[in-house]
C-alpha cells in the first residue's frame, strides 16, 4: 500500500481498514489517507489528530515534500475547527518555505496559503497564490484539486476576481467536467458560483439544480447547499422543505466546521429578513455577529454586506414602486404630520383632543407600533389614579378611532389586545420615522466592515431627518425622544464627517461638520472635532475663526469665556482666556 501511494496511485480504504491500528499509526502514509478521508466525510477532529501524527510521521523520516502536503492539509482542517493558533503556525511555516524556493512546494500548500491567508500578515496576495496553484495542479494533471480550488476563488467574496478572469475560470471548468464526467457536478457548482458573482440568480439556481450533492465533500455539500439558499431567497423564492433539511443535515453533521455553522446561521439571518420577521432577525443578527467575531475572517463580513447592500437596494426599488391601496397612507413625521395616499394629501386632520394625537404619535414612536396599555398611561395622563386613568385612555383609544374613520377613512385603527394598544399595520405604508430608525440601524451594522456601505445608509436616513412633529411643542415625553433623535442624527454626521476626512474628501468632511455644529450650537464637541480637522488640514487661520464662534456662543449665550483642550490647540497654549461669569 505504501508503495502504491509513494507511485501517486490510490489505495482502497477498506482494505486500510482491515489493518490493526498499531501497524496504521507506523505508517505515516496511511495516516495521511485515513486523515484525508475524514476530513472529506466532515469528521474534523478525526482528521485533526490523523493528520498531526502524519506531519510527525513524515518530519521524522525525512520526506519534506509529503510532510509540507499533510501540513497543508492539517492547516486546511486548522481553518475549519478554529485551531487558529495552529493553523497560523502552519501558514507561516508553509510560507516560508514557499518563499524560500529551496525545494518544491506542491499546489495544496499553495491552496491552503490562499485560503489563509487573512491569518498572516506576510501573505498579501492570496490571489497570485491562487494562480500558482493552479499552474501546479494543471501541471500534475490533478483536475479534481483544481476544481476545488477554483469553487474556494469564487466563494471568497474580496478575492479579486475579474469579469475575464471569471470567463477563463468557467471556460477551463466546463472542460474539465467534459474530459471527466466524474467531475460534472463541479462543473456545474462552479457555473452555479460564477452566476452568483454576477448576480445572475436565476441562472445560478438553474445551475445549481443539476448539482448531485453527495459526489462532494461534506465541506463543498454544505457550501454548495448555502449557496444555493441563497439564491433563492435573494430573488425572494420560498425555501422548499426538502433544502432546509438537507442544511439541517449538514449543519449537525459539522458542528465543529465554523465556517460552515456562521454561514448557516447567516442564510438563516437572510431568511428572517426576507419574511420580514424582525425579531427573529435581530436575535440571529445577534448570532451572527458572535460567529463573525470568533471566525475572524473579514470575507464572512463582507459576504454579510453584500446582502445589506442587495437588501437596501431592494427596499429602496419597493420604496419608491410600492402602490398604496385604498385603506394605507403613508406617513411623514418629520415636520408638519402628513398623511399621503396616491395623489391625496392630508396635513391638518381635525383631531377631537390633543390627547388623541398624543396616542396616535406615542404609539408611531413605539417598537413594532405597539405598547403596553398601563405604560401609555402612565406616560401620557400621569395621574395616580388607576381607575381614572384607565376610564380616560379608553375615552381617548374611542376619539382616536373615531378620527382616523372620519378624516382617513382607517376603520379599526387602534387594536387592543391582551394588555397592549397597537397600530393596525395594514393601514400603513411607509413611516418616514420607521425608515429613519430602520436605515440607522442598518448603517451601525455596516459600520466598520463596509464603510462606503453604512455611509449611503446614513445618508438616506440624514436627509429623512426634520423637526418631529411640530404640532406637539412642549410635550415631556415628546421632548424626550426628540432629544434621543438629536443623539442619534449626531452619531450619523459624526460618523460621516469622520469618514470623509479619512478619505480626503475636505469638502464633504466640512459639510458635516457645519450640519453637527448646527443642530447642536451649544455644544463644544463638535466645534472641538472641526477645529481639530482643520489644523490637521494645515488651515490654521480657519480653526482660529471657527473657535472664535464657540466664545462668541459661550460669551452671548452661556455666559462664560472658554478656556479648554481646544483653546491650547488653536493658540498653542499661549491663550489668555479664563473662564468668567460675565452675569457678575
Amino acid at each position: 500500500m505504501e508503495r502504491i501511494l509513494m507511485d501517486g496511485g490510490s489505495v482502497s480504504l477498506e482494505l486500510v481498514d482491515q489493518l490493526p491500528n498499531t501497524w496504521i499509526c507506523k505508517s505515516a502514509l496511511l495516516l495521511q489517507l485515513q486523515g484525508e478521508h475524514c476530513a472529506y466525510k466532515g469528521e474534523l477532529a478525526e482528521a485533526y489528530a490523523l493528520l498531526k501524527q502524519a506531519v510527525q510521521g513524515f518530519a521524522r523520516m525525512g520526506l519534506q515534500l509529503m510532510m509540507l502536503d499533510s501540513m497543508a492539509q492539517l492547516a486546511a482542517v486548522c481553518l475549519r475547527i478554529g485551531e487558529w493558533q495552529d493553523a497560523q503556525t502552519l501558514l507561516k511555516f508553509l510560507h516560508m518555505e514557499w518563499e524560500r524556493k529551496e525545494s518544491f512546494v506542491g499546489g495544496k500548500v499553495l491552496h491552503v496559503l490562499a485560503r489563509g491567508s487573512y491569518l498572516i500578515d506576510t501573505l498579501k496576495g492570496e490571489d497570485s497564490a491562487y494562480k500558482e496553484a493552479e499552474a501546479l495542479f494543471i501541471q500534475a494533471g490533478a483536475n479534481l484539486c483544481c476544481m476545488q480550488l477554483y469553487a474556494d476563488r469564487l466563494l471568497d467574496p474580496i478575492s479579486d476576481v475579474s469579469e475575464l478572469e471569471l470567463e477563463r475560470i468557467g471556460i477551463n471548468a466546463e472542460q474539465k467536467s467534459r474530459l471527466d464526467p466524474t467531475l460534472y457536478t463541479w462543473g456545474q457548482f462552479i457555473k452555479g458560483l460564477i452566476h452568483s458573482r454576477r448576480e445572475q440568480w436565476e441562472q445560478a439556481i438553474t445551475a445549481f439544480s443539476t448539482v448531485k450533492s453527495d459526489e462532494l465533500s461534506y465541506e463543498y455539500a454544505a457550501l454548495y447547499w448555502i449557496r444555493r439558499m441563497e439564491a433563492e431567497l435573494l430573488i425572494e423564492r420560498e425555501i422548499d422543505d426538502t433544502l432546509w433539511n438537507q442544511l439541517n443535515r449538514l449543519e449537525t453533521a459539522l458542528s465543529s466546521d465554523m465556517p460552515i455553522q456562521l454561514q448557516v446561521c447567516g442564510i438563516r439571518y437572510l431568511q428572517a429578513k426576507s419574511r420580514g420577521s424582525r425579531i427573529d432577525a435581530d436575535r440571529l443578527h445577534i448570532k451572527l455577529q458572535a460567529w463573525l467575531e470568533l471566525v475572524n475572517n473579514s470575507s464572512y463580513s463582507a459576504w454579510i454586506a453584500q446582502w445589506e447592500r442587495r437588501w437596501e437596494s431592494r427596499l429602496r426599488v419597493q420604496n419608491v414602486t410600492k402602490p398604496n391601496t385604498d385603506r394605507s397612507w403613508n406617513i411623514s413625521c418629520f415636520g408638519t404630520l402628513t398623511f399621503i395616499n396616491a395623489d391625496i394629501e392630508v396635513k391638518n386632520v381635525k383631531w377631537k383632543r390633543k390627547k388623541a394625537l398624543e396616542l396616535f404619535v406615542y404609539l408611531l414612536i413605539q417598537p413594532d407600533l405597539s405598547a403596553p396599555k398601563e405604560r401609555a398611561m402612565e406616560v401620557l395622563l400621569q395621574q395616580v389614579d388607576a381607575d381614572k386613568m384607565n376610564n380616560q385612555l379608553y375615552v381617548i383609544i374611542h376619539q382616536l378611532k373615531q378620527t382616523l374613520k372620519q378624516e382617513l377613512r382607517m376603520e379599526s385603527a387602534i387594536v387592543i389586545k391582551d394588555g397592549t394598544l397597537s397600530f393596525n399595520k395594514q393601514l400603513l405604508g411607509q413611516v418616514d420615522l420607521v425608515n429613519y430608525h430602520n436605515l440607522t440601524r442598518m448603517g451601525d451594522q455596516a459600520w466598520g466592515t463596509d464603510y462606503e456601505l453604512a455611509v449611503d445608509f446614513y445618508n438616506q436616513a440624514k436627509q429623512l431627518y426634520g423637526d418631529l412633529i411640530p404640532e406637539l411643542h412642549y410635550v415631556d415625553w415628546l421632548e424626550v425622544y426628540r432629544e434621543s433623535l438629536v443623539d442619534k442624527q449626531v452619531g450619523i454626521l459624526r460618523k460621516m464627517a469622520l469618514y470623509y476626512s479619512t478619505q480626503d474628501k475636505r469638502e464633504l468632511a466640512e459639510v458635516y461638520y457645519g450640519q453637527w455644529i448646527e443642530i447642536r450650537p451649544l455644544e463644544e464637541e463638535g466645534y472641538q472635532a472641526f477645529v481639530e480637522f482643520l489644523i490637521s488640514t494645515g488651515r490654521e487661520s480657519e480653526a482660529r475663526r471657527w473657535y472664535g464662534k464657540w466664545e462668541q456662543v459661550c460669551r452671548k449665550e452661556l455666559g462664560w469665556v472658554p478656556f479648554s483642550e481646544m483653546s491650547k490647540m488653536v493658540y498653542g497654549g499661549s491663550s489668555t482666556g479664563v473662564v468668567e461669569d460675565e452675569t457678575n
